[in-house]
């Protein structure tokens, strides 16, 4: 693998910095300068050069006030299978834009595409330092965009939460359907018996409604029968009161009433009665089981309906709940390669996540013993202890590119605890690391290189850069 160390810092009118020139050549150094002399705008130069941040997400206009432009030039050395090579990154910024090259100092020549040769050569390497002062939630977003796995935390936040409230209404709308289907529910010997007998009787199986027509008839007949029987014997009477004027129509009516007796007519009401106390209330009995019996199958037809519909969305929730857990494990395969134990047995990261997708338990924590933890962050766990663990975590991360490792705050550590920050780092030189660390004094932006093999300043501070 590569080796690569920061070896020169060069500035001139960037941000609030006028000039800045030192030579670190691999070593630890300090950067310092009081609040606003412009140590954010030296670790950002680093950074962008590193392509340790976006250059989007820097200012567009990072010119001093005053200047026409703004010039930075970093210098890494690149060790590979024995060689050595010097890369320049140069950025110049105007006000129409910045332009970045890549030049190959020690054969003198500019090397393109400018992104992708420079990631080529000196890799994407990663500041880990923010993590210590990042909450749970936050540490596992950050090593997750670090590690670029396969499902961004934003991403995946977004998306569970989708998943969950898809689940949440259709959880809803399942209870809503639950209550219906108990409302219209047939009774078990209502199903039995509709499963017997099978589906709706076809109306061709109902019988003919009765036709009493004809005894109407009848009755009418007779009826018509009888008045003129007692208009033939009025006339009859009115003849015998007329003998003499009406005898050959006396004979007519006594002829006519001989040969048409009176119709018996109480068989046919009785028939008409017969027929409305039994056929007709048979009928209408009839009618009425099947009316009721089709009714049943309607309310079964539409409560089997509804059991479908109810199943399908319990199939649908059981869709939604695979892809949450889906989800769940996409995001655990994504920092599947981050075993933080392995390579810094003090930490452990966690990602407990309930079915509602609430953290329970989320981020790196540190083990204080008896696997005893507590949350990794320097409100709670020692500076310099979180300093040696970030940069066992960067070693990893970064192996075989820039490990540079920023400390801000070096003042507030005490001396026991910047021994134990050196000494780890003197101790494990094959973890090539190398120290940016940032320090508020009351004075100008300035850098003091340390030499690790005896922790010595290399230059003066009388002559640190104003």
């Amino acid at each position: 693998m590569a080796k690569v160390n920061l070896k020169k810092v060069e500035i001139t009118n960037y941000k609030g910095i006028s000039k800045l020139s030192e030579e670190m050549d691999g070593n630890h150094f300090i950067f310092f300068g009081h609040n606003g002399a412009g140590k954010t705008s030296l670790m950002e130069v680093i950074n962008r050069s590193a392509l340790r941040i976006k250059p989007e997400d820097m200012a567009n206009m990072p010119i001093k006030i005053g200047a026409k432009n703004a010039q930075t030039g970093i210098i890494y050395t690149v060790e590979k299978d024995g060689e050595t090579t010097e890369i320049l990154v140069d950025t110049v910024y105007r006000p129409s834009g910045a332009v970045m090259r890549i030049i190959d100092l020690k054969n003198n020549g500019e090397l393109k595409p400018t992104m992708e040769r420079l990631s080529q050569l000196i890799g994407e390497s990663k500041d880990v330092s923010p993590l210590m002062d990042m909450d749970g939630k936050e540490q596992f977003k950050y090593l997750l965009k670090l590690l670029g796995g396969n499902v961004s935390a934003d991403n995946f936040e977004r998306e569970y939460k989708d998943k969950y409230t898809e689940r949440r209404l259709i959880n809803k709308s399942i209870a809503t359907a639950q209550l219906e289907l108990d409302k219209i529910q047939p009774p078990i010997e209502v199903m039995t018996d509709f499963r017997a007998k099978g589906t709706y009787v076809d109306k061709k199986e109902l019988p003919s409604a009765p036709d009493k027509s004809e005894l109407i008839t009848k009755l009418s007949v007779g009826e018509k029968h009888n008045l003129q029987y007692d208009n033939a014997e009025n006339g009859v009477k009115d003849i015998e009161r007329q003998i003499a004027e009406l005898q050959a129509r006396l004979e007519t009516g006594k002829k006519w009433l001989k040969d048409n007796p009176k119709v018996d007519v109480s068989g046919i009401k009785a028939e008409i009665a017969e027929f409305e106390t039994t056929t007709q209330k048979d009928y209408e009995v009839k009618k009425a089981e099947i009316e009721q019996y089709n009714a049943t199958v309607d309310s079964i037809v539409t409560y089997l309906q509804k059991k479908r519909e109810f199943t399908a969305k319990e199939a649908e929730k059981e869709a939604i709940q695979k892809d949450m857990d889906i989800l769940k494990a996409n995001l655990q395969a994504a920092i599947s390669g981050l075993k933080v134990e392995d390579f810094a047995p003090e930490l452990k990261l966690f990602n407990e996540i309930d079915e509602e997708g609430n953290v329970s338990k989320q981020g790196l924590y540190y083990n204080i013993g008896d696997d005893n933890y507590l949350p990794f962050n320097r409100r709670q766990i020692s500076y310099g202890k979180c300093i040696v663990a970030l940069a066992k975590i960067s070693s990893f991360i970064n192996y075989g590119k820039l490990n540079m490792i920023h400390i801000p705050a070096w003042e507030s550590l005490d001396d026991n605890s910047r021994s134990e920050i050196m000494d780890f780092a003197e101790n494990n030189p094959d973890l090539n690391i190398q120290f940016a660390i940032e320090e508020v004094r009351q004075k100008p932006i300035g850098i003091k290189v340390i030499d690790s093999s005896n922790a010595k300043t290399k230059s003066n501070e009388d002559n640190e850069n104003d």
